[in-house]
């Protein structure tokens, strides 16, 4: 088996994540902080989330991989992080419903599950989400553009 190379895919995401968690954490702490006694602040989940973030990210690049067969840097990999991006471009235009429908349908399908079930999955997750975040949290997000 061969030995992992320090810059394999795994680490570069690891620092990629850890770099996007930063940035993350950093622009959370404008919203506020974690906030005082018992009460967690507007800032509070983004920058829990940040922290995990962190924390995955650390754990990804430090973690001993010897034992399972890496990949070299190329390949999948890249392509799901061109569609976080298009993802982030679409949702201002298309709506939350409708570009988070597209895109995990095509993460789903590029994980070779089948084409109807990939996007009844992506649907029902799509109004899962929609409804926590739209109606049980309160956070103004459109299923649809015009909505």
């Amino acid at each position: 088996m061969q030995r992992r190379p320090f810059f394999c895919e795994d680490r570069l995401a690891a620092v990629a994540v850890l770099l996007a968690s930063l940035i993350y954490g950093w622009n959370a702490r404008i919203i506020g902080g974690l906030g005082s006694d018992d009460v967690v602040g507007p800032g509070g989940l983004p920058i829990l989330i940040a922290m995990a973030g962190v924390g995955l990210g650390g754990w990804l690049f430090l973690s001993p991989a010897n034992d399972i067969e890496f990949e070299p840097i190329g390949g999948r990999v890249w392509l799901y992080w061109v569609g976080f991006g298009v993802y982030a471009l679409l949702i201002p235009v298309a709506g939350f419903g409708i570009s988070t429908l597209i895109f995990l349908s095509a993460i789903f399908i590029s994980l070779r599950a089948p084409a109807i079930r990939a996007v009844t999955i992506a649907g029902a997750t799509t109004l899962v989400l929609w409804f926590v975040f739209a109606r049980l949290l309160d956070v103004r997000i459109s299923l649809i553009p015009w909505s």
